[in-house]
């Protein structure tokens, strides 16, 4: 499936416009402990997984800039390579990217399915 067909199926038409929002609280559904692909990923993946939720929209959208990642999620520790961390991810088929007027981005994938968004 390409990446453009995999945005039809999600959203109907096309993606939500991507917008920069201010971070947010997520939970972190139980199943996630237990999650045999997620296993396969380093420890350090799986807690950079865990920070992209909190600055992720409501459609799990986030902007794919490794310096800013990096600041948001990795602020004090040296030596953290972002773009390793998002192969790694894309490799185990939790995110993908995506190009969105010349800017890109990420898409969590399933990220609707274990996040609620409160709409208050």
């Amino acid at each position: 499936m390409t990446l453009a067909q995999l945005h039809r199926a999600r959203w109907k038409k096309s993606p939500p416009t991507p917008i920069v929002t201010m971070p947010k609280i997520r939970a972190v559904h139980p199943g996630f402990w237990n999650d045999t692909t997620l296993a396969e990923c380093s420890a350090l993946a799986r807690l950079f997984y865990i920070g992209i939720w909190n600055f992720a929209d409501d459609a799990g959208v986030f902007e794919w800039h490794d310096r800013l990642l990096k600041s948001q999620i990795f602020p004090f520790d040296d030596g953290v390579k972002v773009e390793k961390l998002l192969n790694e991810l894309m490799t185990h088929n939790r995110i993908v990217s995506f190009i969105h007027n010349g800017k890109k981005y990420g898409l969590i994938l399933n990220f609707a399915k274990y996040q609620k968004p409160d709409s208050r």
